[in-house]
Order: structure tokens, then sequence, then C-alpha cells
């Protein structure tokens, strides 16, 4: 048993390791960005549109504060000893890191929203099915955390098929409003274009590829996280970890593209 205990602390070590150099790399491309998008949104000559600066300015912190909790569970990790009533301690910690991706997820889902309401003017019907979604993946994420948080070992599968439902409404609810904002740019785009000029058309393509890159690479990282919770695989909780701050990296370019656009 010491054995196993012994190698079972080693793997959580490791994973903390890999979470935090992870993260911290991902922090540091992000920084450099948000501050990017907040200039380039004050500096802007008409007035400022302040339902995405305050959003962006939000994620910053919870983001900081993500980073911030995933080193102290580093550092406990290494400090505390192989004994599960000793780990225990950190469950706390682990429940915040969930807890601030719920957070961060939700605000960044409600950009994408409000930026596919912006720019497809999407119906009301449309825009409601897309709040729908947005609701039952952040709820299913909240009760998952919950659940997560009692340390009720006996519900922990409940907890596994909670979040692994929550990422999968969230992916499919950024892939929908992805596809409609990328349909309506093109189409408006062709038809606008011998009257704007190929100058100003350019620059309609150049957000839609700042979107659609985004969006490809949020699929990617939403699928290995959603492929590691459906194998129950040792590294989903690393992936989930370094998600938060992944989700707002990726949100940032898009939210720079609507920024300019709106």
């Amino acid at each position: 048993m010491s054995l196993m205990a012994g190698d079972l602390d080693s793997v959580y070590n490791l994973a903390a390791l890999i979470a935090l150099v992870v993260e911290a790399s991902l922090y540091g491309v992000y920084v450099p960005l948000f501050f990017v998008c907040l200039w380039i949104m004050v500096s802007r000559k008409d007035i400022p549109n302040w339902k995405l600066i305050v959003p962006l300015v939000t994620m910053f912190i919870l983001s900081t504060t993500h980073i911030a909790v995933t080193f102290y569970i580093f550092i406990e990790s290494f400090m505390e000893s192989s004994s599960p009533k000793d780990l225990d301690c950190l469950y706390p910690a682990l429940t915040a890191t969930d807890g601030l991706y719920n957070v961060l997820n939700f605000i960044g889902d409600g950009i994408v929203i409000y930026r596919c309401y912006v720019i497809c003017s999407s119906g009301f019907m449309t825009v409601a099915s897309l709040i729908l979604l947005h609701l039952a993946a952040t709820s299913t994420g909240i009760c998952s955390t919950a659940i997560f948080g009692s340390v009720h070992y006996s519900l922990f599968p409940m907890t596994e098929k909670l979040g692994l439902t929550s990422r999968c409404l969230s992916l499919v609810l950024n892939a929908t409003c992805t596809g409609l904002i990328t349909h309506r740019i093109l189409n408006s785009t062709r038809m606008i274009s011998p009257v704007i000029g190929p100058r100003r058309a350019a620059r309609c393509y150049v957000a839609l590829v700042i979107i659609v890159e985004s969006a490809a690479l949020y699929t990617i990282v939403m699928a290995v996280l959603i492929g590691t919770y459906a194998a129950r695989a040792p590294t989903a909780a690393v992936i989930s970890y370094q998600m938060s701050t992944q989700i707002v990296v990726l949100h940032c370019p898009d939210t720079y593209a609507s920024a300019r656009r709106t």
C-alpha cells in the first residue's frame, strides 16, 4: 500500500508541475494580448465598448487568481505527505480552480453569444436558444464543482459525467456561434465589397481569420479535454487546471476582432 500511495503521490506531483508550467506559459502569452486589446478598445475615437471591456478585465483578474491558486496547489502537493488525509486539504483549492474555470467559461461563452448577436443580427429565437445552451453548460459545470467540493467519493462518477456534459455543451455553443458568425461575415463582405472597397473588405476577412483560427484551437483543446474525461485519464485534472487560462487566451483574439468590427 505504501508503494502504491507513493506512486500515486508522485503522479499527482508531476501533474501539478505540468499544470503550473503550461498555465504559466499560456498566461505569459495572454498578458500582453490583454493589454493590447484593452488599449485598442479604450483608445478608440468613439465611445469605448464597455460591454466588452468589463468582461475582459474581469477575466484577466480571474485568470490571475487561477494561476495563483494553481501555484499554491503545486507547493502544497510537495509539502504534504502521500496520506489521503493530508491530500484532502487540497480539495478546497482544487474546488476553487474548478469554480474559477466555470466563471471564466461563463463569461467567455457570454462574450461569444454577444458577438454573435451583434454581428449576425440574430433574432430572438436564435439568441434564446444559445442562452439556454449557455445556462445548461454553466449549471452542469457548477453542479460538478459542487459535488467535487463535497468530497463524497461515492459521487465522483457523477462529477465526471456532469463535467463532461458541461464541456460538450460549451463546445456545441462555441461551434454554433462561430458557424453563424463566419456565415454572416462571408456573405456580408461578398455583397458589400464592391461598395466599401478592397481595403475595408480585407479588414473584415482578417477579423474572420482571427475568429476561425481561435475557434479551431479552442475546439482542439476542448476535444482533448472531453477525451480525457471520457477515458478517465489522469491527465484530465492537468488539462482542467490549464483550461481556464486557455479559454481566456482563446477568447482574447476573438474579443479583439469584435472590438474592431463593433
